[in-house]
């Protein structure tokens, strides 16, 4: 009997002992989120919110012309002809979550919570995707999945390193504008990863394909960077299936023809929809009004940019830790078999360098603006901080199923100490928006016309308002909440 009990005891060990770690997984990745939610809500609120949610009368033509016919057709400049979806998206958001969020807290709290609930569903989607493509799955309860979803997890910052690897921006505008729309085109690609591990085109269902062919317009008329990143990327994709496949034809156009044919179904049908409306929202954003305010000559912009190269990637050693980090994940997958998924992963790597350089290469022809006059900045490399924190759950991922068992204790340590070292300086619990939050106080309980607030910070704008007339937005949009009633204008002295 004793015997028969240890068999069964050591059947139910290894499934317990398996689930207290998904679980203990799982507790750590909701920490974070917790945790983000917190720091998010005490963050001062920028000064672009009130002319897109509105809008300024800056912003009222990409909000009635969504796909820009009137540039196309009538070669009309305005503010953001291409960013349209970006612009509903938030102010759709912001004219109904704070109702919603007045349920459960005050007036001034709930625009607070509002901000931290839309970034933190922003971090943790952007966490589904990464982590679903790191781990091969979208089982989320699976081992997979949830053992880089932790890894990347605390490469999200808030506090500590957000202007040096940060991909949510503590703005929350340069939020729905930065990483929101690259969350879709990062879904756009995952979407296609999956459906070529499943079988292909042939046997995708219906609503997936849909989404495929109709998420290029999103995407495209998204946020500024979405289009030179999907070009970029659908290029090398394409060139990297098309060498991998072979034809014996000795006419060079046949020779072509086949090459093209054996590339996946789902790619060639898919690409050609994003690349032209790239293309397009790169044309039309050619007419952004926005651009007319600041002028620069091309090799003045990359001279800057060189300028600050040597402190963007070596002033703080976030940056230079996370890629040591993978590129040691590599040297140590060296002596791993070489099996297909490590090959895979090899393959990954040298595609993410070429698009990283080819990115920074390209960056200055993006554009400039006087408030980034260095054009390299951290908002403008979102991308590539997209791929390296994919790159280090991927590699971790990888290392930990081709190392011994005996090995994985050392990687556990190695792993664990690089989550310590960026959770640590990201755990402040700062309240920034302190003195903001009573100045907003104040305004509520104000029944004058023209309000005279303190000047101990600044107040849903960059700067501080000096003049009265800057503030008129603003009030409009906090009349709109709730918040205020009296007040049209404040200024800060």
């Amino acid at each position: 009997m004793s015997l028969h009990s240890s068999g069964f005891l050591s059947c139910i060990q290894i499934p317990v002992k398996a689930k207290i770690i998904n679980i203990s997984l799982v507790l750590l990745i909701l920490f974070k989120l917790v945790l983000s939610f917190i720091q998010q809500a005490r963050i001062s609120l920028d000064g672009d919110m009130a002319s897109i949610i509105v809008p300024s009368k800056s912003y009222e033509k990409v909000m009635q012309d969504p796909f820009a016919l009137s540039v196309l057709l009538k070669h009309e400049s305005y503010a953001a002809p291409n960013r349209s979806f970006a612009h509903w998206m938030m102010a759709g958001y912001f004219r109904t979550v704070p109702f919603f969020m007045q349920n459960f807290t005050n007036k001034i709290d709930s625009i607070y919570a509002s901000v931290a609930l839309e970034k933190v569903l922003m971090q943790a989607f952007l966490l589904y995707l990464l982590a679903s493509l790191a781990g091969g799955t979208r089982k989320i309860r699976s081992r997979e999945f949830l053992f880089p979803a932790v890894l990347i997890s605390f490469l999200f910052q808030t506090a500590g390193f957000n202007q040096y690897i940060g991909v949510i921006d503590r703005s929350i505008t340069y939020a729905f504008f930065y990483a929101l729309p690259m969350s879709f085109l990062l879904l756009f690609f995952q979407m296609l990863f999956f459906i070529e591990k499943n079988g292909g085109w042939k046997n995708a269902g219906i609503i997936r394909k849909i989404t495929l062919i109709a998420l290029p317009i999103l995407i495209s008329l998204s946020g500024p960077l979405n289009p030179g990143v999907a070009l970029i990327v659908c290029v090398l994709i394409f060139c990297n299936e098309f060498w991998k496949t072979k034809s014996r034809n000795e006419n060079i156009f046949s020779t072509l023809f086949a090459r093209i044919k054996q590339i996946p179904q789902s790619i060639r049908i898919t690409f050609p929809i994003l690349i032209l409306l790239s293309m397009y929202s790169w044309y039309i954003g050619q007419f952004n009004s926005e651009n007319f305010n600041f002028s620069l000559p091309i090799k003045e912009r990359y001279l800057r940019m060189f300028d600050v190269m040597p402190d963007f990637f070596f002033g703080n050693s976030a940056l230079p830790v996370l890629i040591l980090f993978i590129l040691l994940n590599f040297i140590f997958l060296r002596f791993t078999p070489n099996t297909k998924e490590r090959s895979d992963l090899f393959q990954s790597g040298k595609l993410i360098l070429i698009f990283s350089l080819v990115y920074l290469l390209l960056l200055p022809l993006g554009g400039y603006r006087g408030y980034r006059p260095s054009i390299l900045r951290w908002d403008t490399f979102v991308p590539v901080y997209i791929c390296l924190y994919f790159l280090a759950g991927y590699t971790s991922v990888v290392l930990f199923k081709q190392i011994l068992p005996q090995t994985r204790k050392i990687q556990f340590v190695w792993l664990l100490s690089f989550c310590v070292y960026f959770f640590i300086p990201d755990a402040s619990l700062y309240k920034d928006n302190k003195y903001e939050r009573l100045r907003l106080k104040d305004l509520a309980n104000s029944q004058e016309e023209m309000v005279e607030l303190k000047n101990d910070c600044t107040v849903m704008a960059w700067v501080l308002l000096r003049d009265y007339r800057e503030s008129e937005l603003n009030c409009k949009l906090l009349q709109y909440w709730g918040v205020i009633e009296k007040p049209r204008f404040y200024f800060q002295k």
